[in-house]
């Protein structure tokens, strides 16, 4: 049986995923927030570009002051409704991949069934206008 090599620079797929990513093998999730995500790892930026590129659907890569950034991707065996921006910078020793979720929130529908008081109430009112804890007022 033949060994499976890696090419130069080529990166490993490791175990952490970021939002449908399956990040290279020593990188790692080290922050999550409702539309942004970060890892880091201490890989070269070039080989985490690379790496990166071959697993979203780009049609333009930009070269910033800062690093690589893939603008309004959809990462390749993740939720094709989710775009992404994915930055990737290089600090020192050590590799960020940057994934901010750019998929539009649904604007939320108005109950029909919920009355003109009860909307008031919701808001922190009367339905006169008045709050409903005056004490409470921000």
């Amino acid at each position: 049986m033949p060994i499976d090599r890696l090419a130069p620079g080529e990166l490993a797929p490791g175990t952490e995923v970021l939002d449908g990513l399956v990040l290279p093998h020593g990188m790692h999730v080290s922050a999550r927030f409702p539309r942004i995500a970060h890892a880091t790892g201490p890989l070269r930026a070039e080989d985490v570009t690379s790496y990166v590129r071959d697993r979203v659907d780009v049609k333009r890569v930009e070269l910033a002051a800062v690093g690589t950034v893939f603008n309004a991707v959809h990462v390749l065996g993740g939720d094709p409704a989710k775009t992404y921006r994915i930055e990737v910078t290089s600090s020192g020793n050590a590799t960020e991949i940057v994934m901010h979720d750019l998929t539009p929130i649904p604007p939320k529908t108005a109950d029909p069934t919920e009355s003109e008081a009860d909307k008031w109430k919701r808001a922190g009112y009367k339905p006169n206008g008045m709050p409903l804890d005056p004490a409470n007022q921000r």
